[in-house]
């Protein structure tokens, strides 16, 4: 973005002219009106949409667990069958067997499940998010979320992408920029 001698609006141009020094030949377009235009576009798509965040959900799986216990049951089997019947020895192991075998019924009663990343509303939508952040978030969520903006002389095209697609890039986005603030 630039602001030309005598203009009084920020306009976008081609970098090739500051960097090269030399004009592509596309001209420049006054930044208000291309940012209102994106914004206006982007948010008819996904304003109305909730923001979602993700969330952590640790699985379950106690097979660790479990296969101690197994071990240490084996163990206990093989100290009983080098015991004399009916001692004090045997009644202690055939106790501690028996607490095992209780906590290895238990465990394999539970569920077992995987750890999982959730997508929870936020209770906001993008219109919402779009209007109390800054301009250089907005700008973030815009690029984050895919959005592309090109124009030559004779034509300015704004590219949303697909709704699916830009849905979702925008949710990571604002997911990303809603922890950030938080900060």
């Amino acid at each position: 973005m630039y602001q030309a001698p005598g203009r009084s609006r920020p306009y976008y141009r081609c970098a090739s002219r500051s960097i090269g020094g030399r004009s592509c030949g596309n001209g420049s377009i006054q930044a208000d009106v291309l940012e209102q235009l994106t914004a206006e576009l982007f948010l008819a798509r996904v304003g109305h949409l909730d923001v979602m965040r993700k969330v952590y959900i640790a699985g379950e799986d106690h097979t660790d667990e479990i296969n101690r216990i197994e071990e240490a049951l084996a163990r206990l089997v093989q100290r009983l069958e080098k015991l004399p019947d009916g001692g004090p020895a045997e009644a202690a192991i055939l106790t501690r067997m028996r607490e095992h075998e209780t906590r290895l019924h238990e465990l394999q009663a539970k569920p077992r499940h995987v750890d999982q990343w959730h997508q929870v509303p936020t209770g906001e939508t993008f219109q919402q998010l779009w209007d109390r952040l800054d301009q250089p978030a907005r700008g973030r969520l815009l690029r984050d979320s895919g959005v592309r903006i090109e124009w030559t002389s004779e034509r300015t095209e704004i590219r949303l992408g697909q709704l699916e697609e830009l849905a979702t890039q925008a949710q990571a986005s604002a997911a990303q920029i809603i922890a950030a603030v938080a900060a």
